[in-house]
């Protein structure tokens, strides 16, 4: 009969406080080796004794802690509760002190309540002067009021569904907070021991709270007040971390209302002191604390994790992180898959660390701008399919989440700001079943919670690094890889502190690695272009503050057109390039799509931008300002010319600034009854018109085209010029301008309807030559560059990494009859590093002479010819010729022979002839090449000039000469190779090569060898050979 009592009770009790004796384990009640002498401490004994069985509880004596497990008795409790005990006065020793100390440093919890929270600084967990100031130890006296506890603190911080309050009658008392009642109308003795946070003694800051900062300083969570406040001046239930000294949680109630044995058991609210003293007790047992069996997680992502199988066109790339290295994306194929090991980790308390830094938001749908996001994995091994894993995700607008799946149900927590571009970004997600919280970190801040009511799914271990584990692509292209740099992964068996969250407050660089393109015969170095990826039209080009800045039309995602923003080139001689932070990134609603091509403006002496912001729908024609000296960062302004005038077509796209009679101007690119135009905005009080005025309109679509793309209006003496890129001609793409003069209203007046072509005459068409070129001015001098399209298969693109360059820049003049002459820009070639050269005066040539020592894949030749009846020119590589005729006036790029990679089947077929617009036989012709890997600029006469891409293939050929096809006289020849090194990434930083591998590296990254071997043919100097430096001496 006793037996079936037993079991009966313990069933109510379970029934009452939802115990569970499947999963217990040893919970001690610490009791002084004297009596105890309140009787409140004598009741809370009583319950535990009464409990004992449901709780695997054990009444402990100092003597008991000495040296105890903490992974067989998961948690003590003590309860101190006695009128007059002086503060600091406990009735243990202080070998009892110790042992409770070494205790929680092995991984033991405590929980401390009434006089015995101070325990909780003489064991040293937290420093003596954040020990509670408030101690009261009276014989109290009679109260009607109910006391009870606040678990929303200071209105910021509601902590009212943590688990040691589950279950707990609510009240809503003085401040409409829902409190729980401990007790009720009677005799109170008050015996408590808390912290008044508004005392200057703990130097609290306010940034965020006092609150916030309490917990940083202390690693610590505070769950409670005293229920009559509602700042922070009663603080007294707190629990105390895990930190790397104490592995174990202390959680302490001080608070005066939990009084376990009130009005001689006559209290209202008897069943929340037991129930609140159950939960806590069974929330510290049930807690995961660091023991041998635990297996946090760790990937460096610096070349040292031998689990990770790397996807990718180009070799992995290590740059400076904020914790080492860590891996450099490409953008559009580049990720990695971790084969970790998740068994070790801990479903009810555990921590997703990462670091991350991010270039420009993943692409994610290539046609338009997302209104509703979708995600890609930044890491985690989510897998929807078997409803496991966890992932931070991240949209092509800068979105931001973590998901998991908790008790097999996907759970997202979301964060309502944008994840930043250019700086660190510590994200931190941290899982507390026992608190019923999963809470979302942002460089130590929290930004989002939500409760949980079940343990974490692990994953497979399959870690995605870089790309969600779908695929998602457009044409060889991934949309959904990451663009940046991602360091450290960590998975934690705890619940991170915000004194654990790491905040990098320096702005990371995004180079890229000289590795990438080492081994690349296509890829030019002396010619403007980004540092990799996608580069369109060249716009702004201008000389301000020392440095030539070039902005482009960028997408740093991968070598495709989509989601484009504006890059930024800087350069002293317009050779040597260094790529700056992006200037503008779509953002704002008006250009969520793209920021287009423009033009830079004056402003008050400083250069603004004027670009095309365009959403799903339309454009506009946005501005923004900078916000240094150096051009690095800017300010969008906002919509200065709302969108297409009526009357036009919707095209409406590529603003350019000009100021002539006084007034101030912008031209944008349009079309009207079906053929180009530009539309005319004039500067009124501060507003731009946009009365659909027309500053010029083409005569029909054979000459002008449809549309016309990248107006430039430019005064060159007494005239001025007008290019225009029109689409739909005749003749396909190709750049075209007029002169004439610019009326007083604003109005363009050429010298005759008919344009003519920018590059010579017959040498572009279809998209082919240097177009929608970018011009400035400067001492008097007017310079232009333009893009030069590739015209590859997407596929090329792919292999490469890279898309397009820009062409040699071009000075130009007008002649008399109003044509436009084109050279070298002095400057330019000036810029250029010269290597081995050769000098030759006048000479006889029928057949070939050899430029030795020159040769290779970037080189320049100026040579003057004397023509005559031969056909004569330059030859290289083997079977490529710029041919200049004199019977015909032609000048021919011809590379029909040479093996190469095709760009123009059914097009030009290798073969590019022009036709100058003068007779030559009987006349000196200079004729100026440069050649850079792939691209081929041409001047004749420093008047003509056009500019071909070349993709040659055989790595063998690199010869250089002149030929003559007959007797022709040269007049003198100079020849060079051009070192320069190419674009380089701003505030380049140093990259890691691979260990276990033998080649040699200089600290540029460059491949010097590959072995060392004993060093002799290599120069004096530093290098990297498996990871390890080498010195040559």
């Amino acid at each position: 009969m006793k037996k079936l009592i037993s079991i009966t009770i313990l069933s109510l009790l379970s029934l009452f406080f939802g115990f569970s004796t499947a999963t217990a384990q040893r919970i001690g009640f610490l009791i002084p080796n004297e009596l105890l002498a309140d009787d409140d401490e004598k009741a809370a004994q009583e319950w535990f004794e009464n409990n004992a069985a449901t709780l695997d509880g054990k009444i402990l004596r100092p003597h008991d802690i000495i040296n105890i497990n903490p992974s067989k008795t998961k948690v003590i409790w003590v309860n101190i509760d006695r009128v007059g005990l002086k503060k600091g006065s406990l009735p243990f020793d202080w070998d009892t002190i110790s042992a409770l100390s070494n205790y929680v440093k092995a991984g033991g919890n405590l929980y401390l309540t009434k006089e015995a929270a101070q325990i909780v600084s003489m064991i040293g967990r937290i420093e003596s002067k954040y020990a509670p100031n408030i101690y009261g130890n009276g014989i109290g006296g009679n109260n009607p009021d109910t006391w009870g506890i606040n678990g929303v603190i200071g209105s910021l911080y509601d902590h009212t569904c943590h688990a040691i309050y589950a279950g707990l009658r609510t009240g809503t008392f003085n401040y409409g907070h829902t409190v729980y009642p401990m007790i009720g109308d009677g005799i109170k003795e008050d015996h408590n021991c808390m912290w008044d946070f508004n005392c200057k003694s703990y130097e609290l800051t306010e940034t965020p709270d006092k609150v916030y900062d309490f917990e940083t300083k202390t690693i610590s969570s505070v769950l409670g007040t005293w229920q009559h406040v509602t700042d922070f001046a009663c603080t007294g239930l707190i629990e105390f971390l895990p930190t790397g000294e104490y592995k174990g949680s202390v959680l302490v109630n001080g608070i005066g209302a939990y009084e376990f044995q009130q009005n001689k058991t006559n209290n209202l609210y008897q069943d929340n002191i037991w129930k609140l003293t159950y939960n806590s007790l069974s929330y510290l047992r049930d807690k995961d604390a660091a023991f041998p069996d635990e297996k946090d997680i760790h990937l460096s992502l610096d070349g040292t994790d031998n689990n990770i199988t790397w996807k990718g066109v180009h070799p992995i790339e290590y740059v400076s992180a904020a914790i080492g290295e860590g891996l450099r994306t490409d953008g559009y194929s580049s990720y990695g898959i971790a084969t970790t090991d998740m068994s070790g980790v801990k479903t009810k308390a555990v921590s997703f660390s990462i670091w991350c830094a991010i270039e420009t938001y993943p692409i994610m749908n290539i046609n338009e701008a997302e209104n509703t996001p979708t995600y890609t994995t930044i890491a985690g091994d989510l897998d929807r399919t078997a409803k496991k894993g966890f992932s931070f995700q991240l949209s092509s607008q800068g979105d931001w989440r973590f998901v998991c799946y908790v008790g097999g149900w996907e759970t997202i927590l979301k964060s309502d700001s944008k994840l930043p571009t250019y700086t660190w970004n510590h994200l931190v997600a941290t899982i507390d079943r026992n608190a019923r919280k999963l809470i979302l970190y942002h460089n130590g801040k929290q930004v989002a919670q939500r409760t949980i009511n079940n343990d974490f799914t692990p994953g497979n271990g399959d870690i995605y690094i870089g790309k969600s584990r779908d695929e998602l692509k457009a044409g060889p292209f991934n949309l959904n890889v990451f663009n940046g740099i991602i360091d450290d992964i960590d998975i934690y068996n705890k619940v991170l502190t915000h004194a654990e969250m790491d905040v990098k407050n320096d702005t990371p660089s995004f180079p890229v690695a000289a590795t990438r393109f080492a081994k690349d015969q296509f890829r030019p170095i002396y010619h403007g272009m980004p540092a990799a990826n996608w580069t369109n039209e060249t716009h702004g080009l201008t000389y301000y503050n020392g440095k030539y800045h070039v902005f482009f039309q960028k997408n740093a995602n991968g070598p495709y057109m989509a989601h484009l923003h504006w890059g930024h080139l800087t350069s002293k001689n317009l050779t040597d390039w260094t790529e700056e932070r992006i200037a503008v990134a779509p953002g704002e609603n008006y250009d969520l799509k793209g920021c287009w091509s423009g033009a830079l403006m004056l402003v008050n002496g400083k250069p603004n931008i004027i670009y095309t912001g365009v959403d799903n729908a339309r454009a506009r024609i946005i501005q923004a300002e900078p916000v240094d000296e150096d051009l690095a960062e800017w300010n969008k302004k906002g919509v200065i010319i709302d969108g297409c005038p009526q009357g036009l077509s919707d095209d409406f796209r590529d603003p350019f600034y000009f100021e002539a009679n006084g007034e101030k101007y912008i031209v944008v690119g349009a079309a009207k009854n079906g053929v180009g135009a530009c539309t005319l905005h004039r500067l009124v009080n501060g507003t731009w018109s946009n009365d659909g005025k027309i500053f010029f309109q083409g005569t029909n679509t054979t000459m002008s085209g449809t549309f016309w793309e990248m107006p430039t209006v430019t005064r060159m003496g007494n005239k001025w010029l007008f290019t225009a890129t029109p689409l739909n001609t005749g003749g396909g793409v190709r750049t075209l301008y007029w002169t004439g003069n610019i009326n007083v209203d604003g109005t363009f007046n050429p010298d005759s309807p008919t344009p003519h072509q920018l590059e010579l005459e017959g040498s572009s068409h279809d998209g082919y030559g240097l177009l929608s070129p970018s011009i400035m001015q400067k001492d008097g001098r007017t310079i232009l560059m333009g893009i030069v399209p590739d015209k590859l298969r997407s596929e090329d693109n792919y292999d490469m990494g890279w898309a397009h360059t820009y062409s040699f820049p071009r000075e130009v003049t007008l002649s008399a009859d109003g044509m436009l002459m084109q050279k070298p820009y002095d400057v330019a070639v000036a810029g250029l590093r010269i290597g081995a050269s050769v000098n030759k005066p006048a000479f006889q040539l029928n057949g070939t002479a050899s430029l030795t020592p020159v040769s290779g894949r970037a080189f320049m030749v100026n040579a003057t010819f004397s023509a005559a009846h031969a056909a004569f020119g330059i030859q290289f590589l083997d079977g490529a010729k710029v041919v200049v005729d004199p019977n015909d006036n032609s000048v021919t790029v011809n590379v029909a022979a040479m093996a190469r990679r095709s760009n123009d089947n059914g097009t030009y077929n290798g073969v590019y002839r022009g036709f100058l617009p003068v007779n030559i036989r009987n006349t000196d012709v200079k004729l100026n090449i440069f050649f850079d890997h792939s691209i081929l600029d041409v001047f004749v006469n420093d008047s003509y000039a056009f500019s071909v891409r070349l993709f040659p293939t055989d790595d063998a050929a690199d010869g250089v000469s002149l030929f003559s096809d007959g007797m022709t006289t040269v007049r003198n020849v100079q020849a060079s190779v051009i070192d320069n090194k190419g674009t380089t990434g701003v505030r380049l930083t140093s990259m890691r090569i691979p260990n276990g591998c033998k080649a040699v590296y200089n600290l540029q990254g460059e491949q010097m060898g590959n072995d060392m071997g004993n060093g002799r043919s290599l120069p004096h100097g530093l290098y990297i050979q498996n990871g390890k430096k080498r010195i040559v001496r």
